[in-house]
């Protein structure tokens, strides 16, 4: 993009340090705060990935949207997006055995047990146990399913990559379906669903860009020792199944 138009794309920000948050952030702009992509985000978006990964683009999506949409309900008064899966940890026994009721009358329990099997057989302390029997992880073959996983996670480390960008763009989709962020008239961000083409064209470069600032908002009230918990165990556990040396990033900015 020649420097005149980066300038004008630009000149609405609000610059904070050396990131420029768009406008439709308006007042939150002041409370974001960088957040590590590698460190902490990533495995917090890494359910989203999967379903994305086993089920395809628009299926995973749909699930993805389906689930927090009914936790959020049936959790009225949780103030949580349930979008990163730290959220999942506060579900009590009540609100598992709802939403299990729930996405079993819908017909979606099955194909969403198929999306996150592997993250759980891989990852047994994820609040996502309660959706699975000791039979649906025990017949897991746990050796491909590590090595399809760690080919998938490898997609994720840059979070320029096409993969990445689908799953921050989910992400986002879920914010607003959800209610929590309207879309003004006009803004970029309504070529979300259009994401799947990306990087085919500027524009769509320019709404993957948008997407990456605006992943900070998933994070603004969720509890901070519940992320570095989760965050932790994850990387943790993934040098329990394998030592492993992971390619240099930039440890997530």
């Amino acid at each position: 993009m020649p420097a005149k138009n980066r300038k004008q794309v630009l000149e609405d920000h609000t610059r904070i340090g050396k990131r420029f948050v768009p406008p439709i952030l308006g007042e939150f702009a002041s409370i974001f705060h960088e957040v590590p992509w590698v460190n902490l985000v990533l495995p917090e978006v890494i359910w989203i990935a999967e379903l994305e990964a086993k089920l395809g683009l628009k299926r995973g999506t749909e699930l993805a949207c389906t689930l927090s949409t009914l936790v959020s309900d049936i959790l009225a008064d949780e103030k949580s997006l349930f979008i990163i899966l730290s959220d999942y940890f506060r579900l009590s026994g009540e609100s598992k055995n709802m939403i299990l009721s729930k996405l079993e009358e819908d017909g979606n329990l099955s194909d969403l047990k198929s999306g996150l099997i592997r993250l759980q057989a891989l990852y047994p302390d994820s609040p996502f146990g309660f959706l699975f029997n000791e039979s649906d992880v025990s017949g897991i073959d746990k050796k491909d399913a590590l090595s399809d996983f760690k080919e998938g996670l490898a997609s994720l480390f840059d979070k320029t990559t096409k993969e990445a960008i689908f799953v921050q763009g989910t992400a986002i989709y879920m914010v607003t379906k959800l209610g929590k962020l309207y879309l003004q008239e006009g803004s970029s961000l309504s070529a979300l669903p259009s994401l799947e083409d990306y990087p085919k064209t500027e524009r769509l470069r320019e709404v993957a860009a948008e997407v990456r600032s605006l992943i900070p908002m998933l994070f603004v009230q969720s509890n901070e020792p519940d992320r570095s918990k989760w965050a932790n165990y994850f990387w943790n556990r993934g040098l329990v199944l394998e030592k492993c040396m992971f390619p240099d990033s930039e440890g997530g900015g």
